[in-house]
């Protein structure tokens, strides 16, 4: 199962999906498959990662939404996943071979890493700060005159874009 559904994400190199013998699985939309995988690794100790869990819950979302053009969101993207398959998973988006059908992703993080013109485009970066009300703020970093040299990840930490946590008592 696992290769097969990472040799649809293009995860393993086809030069070594030879060396594999499982029964391919067919995904479709009605069944749902992340609960069905979840319920028989929680049964059984089969050692699978986090991130493995993660991958097989939001992978077929993603084929789904890919193959069929639609809105796919996705809370907390980074969560047990390696910073390098999400970055895989989101140029996926971004590349119009694998994306013909004009598929679209929403998704919120807290990896910094994703602030990458390679990764996102300026326009496609969104960011959220609370003011003193504790009201939720949303604006583009369209909104902010970047240098086409600088590093969005490094200005976002410096805090020239705001959204950067508050938290107070960490200098004493």
């Amino acid at each position: 199962m696992f290769i097969w559904f990472s040799s649809k994400l293009n995860l393993i190199p086809s030069r070594f999906q030879d060396y594999y013998k499982f029964t391919a699985l067919k995904f479709d939309r009605y069944t749902n498959y992340s609960e069905n995988f979840l319920k028989l690794i929680k049964g059984n100790d089969f050692g699978i990662s986090n991130g493995t869990q993660r991958l097989f819950e939001i992978g077929p979302y993603w084929i789904n939404a890919l193959d069929n053009g639609e809105i796919l969101i996705i809370d907390k993207l980074d969560r047990s996943l390696h910073s390098e398959i999400s970055t895989y998973l989101i140029k996926e988006f971004n590349n119009q071979s694998a994306n013909q059908n004009n598929a679209q992703l929403i998704v919120n993080t807290h990896d910094t890493t994703f602030l990458e013109r390679e990764i996102f485009n300026q326009d496609q970066v969104w960011l959220m700060e609370k003011d003193s009300n504790n009201s939720t703020k949303l604006y583009s970093l369209l909104d902010f005159k970047i240098r086409d040299d600088e590093s969005l990840q490094k200005g976002y930490l410096k805090g020239r874009y705001g959204a950067v946590p508050f938290v107070s008592g960490l200098d004493s």
